[in-house]
């Protein structure tokens, strides 16, 4: 028998986000500087970076496990 698992389960929170409503909610733009701090898996690396653009600047810094999903 299966147990349902709650909603978002296993996913992480990125996976859970409307990042078209994320790109309108946050005020990074082409040419921004973005430093995500304790940035976990990177999960939100490639999205961030792509918001700066080729004129801006993302930089990733592990938390203290470690991990940035490079």
């Amino acid at each position: 028998m299966d147990q349902a698992k709650p909603k978002g389960a296993g996913k992480s929170s990125f996976e859970l986000i409307n990042t078209q409503i994320l790109k309108e909610m946050l005020p990074i733009q082409p040419g921004s500087v973005i430093l995500d701090l304790a940035c976990g898996k990177g999960l939100y690396s490639l999205f961030l970076s792509q918001l700066t653009g080729p004129t801006g600047t993302y930089t990733p810094v592990p938390g203290k496990n470690g991990k940035t999903g490079h």
